[in-house]
């Protein structure tokens, strides 16, 4: 029997959900260089009759999705549950990407309370130290899209099967 019907929605489906998750990432500003964004990808696949649609991007994508837990933070104090957490003996995360990001973002040096200039250099580590203390808020960028199309998903891939059986029933197919 073929399923055109069905990966043809499974197309569909792709593409909206691709949608979300990078609307997903615009609206929560988490989008600084477009870089994660432009990496979601999608594939329909049908092997030994099984259809599956699989979502490919770049491989930080999780850490963003399901955030980071802080070295410092405790399991009880409200932290959320993410299955990553930072641990190490630099007590800060790689500052590389960090000085990238704070150069787009036009952070450039500063002046302090008391008028003295702070560089750019100082505002990183700083940044790299908290963000290794208390870690990375979770975005569900992923989650939260998949999650409010659910019900839908089910409902647009059962009509499609559907007309699958009765292309096959009425052509012999």
């Amino acid at each position: 029997m073929k399923l055109d019907y069905t990966l043809a929605e499974m197309g569909q489906i792709g593409k909206e959900l691709r949608r979300r998750f990078r609307q997903s990432l615009s609206q929560q500003k988490k989008n600084t260089t477009g870089g994660l964004s432009k990496s979601i990808r999608y594939e329909n696949k049908l092997s030994s009759g099984e259809i599956s649609l699989d979502f490919e991007m770049l491989n930080y994508a999780d850490f963003v999705n399901k955030g980071v837990r802080g070295a410092k933070t405790s399991p009880f104090s409200g932290q959320r549950k993410s299955p990553y957490k930072y641990s190490g003996r630099k007590k800060m995360v790689p500052t590389g990407s960090i000085d990238r990001w704070a150069a787009r973002k036009g952070l450039g040096g500063i002046r302090d309370k008391k008028g003295r200039f702070v560089s750019r250099k100082s505002i990183v580590i700083a940044i790299a130290v908290s963000i290794y203390n208390r870690g990375l808020k979770p975005t569900y960028f992923l989650d939260k899209p998949m999650a409010k199309m659910e019900k839908e998903i089910e409902r647009r891939l059962g009509t499609a099967y559907e007309k699958d059986v009765l292309a096959f029933l009425q052509g012999g197919k």
